[in-house]
């Protein structure tokens, strides 16, 4: 909950040996919650849904009223990065039974409930419903913060909370929602928290009729993201930073932004958040770029071509990212699609596709 991924993908690891040594599917399918969160977080949108609905099934079986309704959202916030709102919103709309939202006798988990407030802000806001978003959020973070979980609270509840106060144009609420993350991420260190109270501070400036003034914290908040690693909304939030360039008269910027985010985009498979960058691209007057992918390398995307070339030219992960423009971190999120995506686990195994694949005659 605080962003620190490596950390918490190593102790996972370690939780699924001893749940093999004891022979515990339950025990499996409390790491499968984090896993499947794991993988929206880096990108391995595949593997998530694949995890979940394994997970979903088995948690239903042993009847796990508590762990199913936050695998059921956090399966559907996946479908709904790739427009699949039919099949979200059955997901969200069984975690809403489960955990009892429709039954205004039922008991209060805060673990149950909070996320499946959670699953309904972001279905509402995928369907552009800001309010219904706006009431779903309170009231989650009205039981997180007044039973003291905050970190329940800091936990993509007040960013999606902002994020609904943004695009309803309620631009005070959503700016006393960054501070109210700004407080939380002070008080318990909460690594991400400081980058989603930038990235809501940053989009309230712009809002307020300062792009310029935006577009520093803006970068600065996406690198933020990055580095955790977030690839989704870090990706989302540089394509309103190209928006913002762009804005500035830096059509040059915004184009170097898109391109990153097209190529995340299409790896990703969320269909709508690439339309609106190819619109951008539109917007300033260039054509976007052609669309992915080439069935010789297994579907990757024109980055992740890039760096599977650097990774046959035998660079590390650091001296990718220098040469591409973004982490190591970054590069190193890039070269596990490329694995999964293939079905490799080495270096030396890429390096020989790739050199095959670019000896083809064309």
């Amino acid at each position: 909950m605080r962003g620190d991924t490596e950390a918490l993908a190593r102790t996972v690891e370690e939780v699924n040996q001893l749940a093999d040594a004891v022979r515990s599917p339950v025990l499996r399918l409390w790491t499968a919650d984090m896993t499947i969160e794991l993988a929206y977080f880096h990108g391995e949108w595949d593997k998530g849904i694949a995890i979940g609905n394994k997970a979903i099934s088995l948690a239903r079986s042993l009847n796990q009223r508590t762990l199913l309704p936050r695998l059921l959202v956090w399966t559907s916030q996946i479908h709904l990065g790739r427009g699949h709102l039919d099949e979200a919103k059955k997901l969200v709309d069984e975690a809403v039974s489960v955990a009892g939202l429709d039954r205004p006798d039922a008991v209060v988990d805060v673990h149950q409930v909070v996320p499946v407030y959670i699953g309904l802000a972001y279905y509402y806001v995928g369907l552009g419903d800001f309010r219904d978003a706006i009431n779903a959020a309170e009231k989650g973070r009205q039981i997180a913060e007044g039973t003291g979980y905050i970190l329940w609270a800091m936990h993509r509840l007040l960013p999606i909370l902002g994020e609904a106060y943004l695009w309803a144009g309620e631009i005070d609420r959503a700016e006393e929602i960054g501070r109210h993350m700004r407080e939380h991420s002070h008080t318990v260190d909460h690594r991400l928290g400081h980058a989603w109270a930038d990235t809501c501070d940053a989009l309230v400036m712009w809002k307020r009729g300062n792009p310029k003034e935006s577009v520093a914290l803006m970068r600065e908040a996406a690198a933020a993201l990055e580095e955790i690693p977030m690839m989704w909304d870090a990706a989302r939030l540089r394509r309103q930073l190209a928006g913002r360039l762009a804005e500035v008269g830096d059509t040059e910027g915004a184009l170097a932004e898109l391109r990153l985010v097209h190529d995340i985009f299409s790896g990703l498979g969320a269909a709508l958040e690439l339309e609106k960058a190819r619109m951008q691209f539109r917007q300033i007057g260039h054509r976007p770029p052609p669309r992915p992918v080439d069935p010789g390398v297994a579907g990757l995307t024109g980055r992740e071509l890039e760096v599977a070339r650097l990774v046959a030219a035998r660079l590390s992960n650091k001296a990718i990212g220098k040469e591409l423009g973004m982490s190591a971190r970054t590069a190193s999120t890039h070269l596990s699609n490329i694995y999964q995506k293939l079905n490799i686990s080495a270096r030396g195994e890429l390096s020989d596709l790739i050199r095959e694949y670019d000896a083809r005659p064309r």
